[in-house]
């Protein structure tokens, strides 16, 4: 399905509802769109979120139609290319408190999956009821790169604890689980023991919301008292199929 041409009147469409957000959109604005003289009526709403998951990315937010109350369709397209319609039919209870005379059933989500661990451009249209492709409306344009399969985290810190003892902590996740995995700590390439990532990093969590904040370790590990000591922390894949990176 090919996208529409721009005129100068989407072009403005399209900037007065790109990226809205409800407190953004004042009803004093809503009510004059919904009365224009202009034909068709202009479909508004807003990407809140695209949260990247495993080869995944789920898009979600809000999309009315002035001329009705009923919920209305909207696009998604993947760099460029029509991925997929859903219904804007959600319950949203913030958009309903907003726009009291449209209800709360606009919020849409929509899961794009099968996708390559880099940089996507992920864009939504709200659909126009009359049908017409020209006549959609782009809510957000957001760039997202999905989770590979493999693990992944981090060393923050390996300090000296005492003469004969060095503090290892960070964070590690399997985006193929929520669940915490294990990560085994070497000093000087030999393997010195494994422990549990499963201290809450809040941090950790802001940053995936779909893994949650179960994913910390904080160990400490004997070295030799003197000269200078080399400590590598290894993921453990989740499957144990002895896919371990390096962090």
């Amino acid at each position: 399905m090919k996208r529409h041409k721009t005129s100068s009147s989407s072009r403005k469409r399209t900037a007065m509802v790109a990226g809205s957000a409800i407190a953004a959109l004042s009803l004093v604005g809503f009510s004059e769109s919904a009365n224009a003289a202009e034909t068709p009526s202009i479909p508004m709403g807003a990407v809140d979120a695209a949260v990247a998951g495993v080869g995944s990315v789920q898009v979600s937010g809000w999309a009315i139609e002035p001329d009705t109350t009923g919920p209305i369709n909207v696009q998604v397209f993947v760099d460029g290319v029509y991925n997929q319609t859903v219904s804007a039919a959600n319950e949203r209870n913030d958009v309903g408190a907003a726009f009291p005379g449209f209800g709360a059933l606009h919020g849409y989500t929509a899961t794009i999956s099968g996708l390559s661990a880099t940089a996507h451009s992920i864009a939504v249209y709200g659909m126009n009821n009359d049908g017409i492709q020209a006549d959609n409306v782009l809510l957000n344009t957001q760039s997202v790169t999905p989770l590979s399969s493999t693990s992944f985290g981090s060393v923050d810190v390996v300090a000296q604890a005492t003469g004969d003892t060095v503090r290892v902590a960070g964070w590690a996740i399997d985006p193929k689980t929520s669940a915490p995995i294990s990560v085994a700590v070497y000093v000087d390439g030999v393997a010195t023991t494994n422990v549990m990532a499963d201290e809450v990093r809040t941090d950790v969590g802001a940053a995936f919301p779909t893994l949650g904040a179960d994913h910390g370790y904080d160990i400490t590990v004997p070295v030799a008292a003197d000269g200078t000591h080399t400590i590598d922390v290894y993921a453990l894949d989740s499957t144990g199929n002895g896919n371990n990176p390096l962090l």
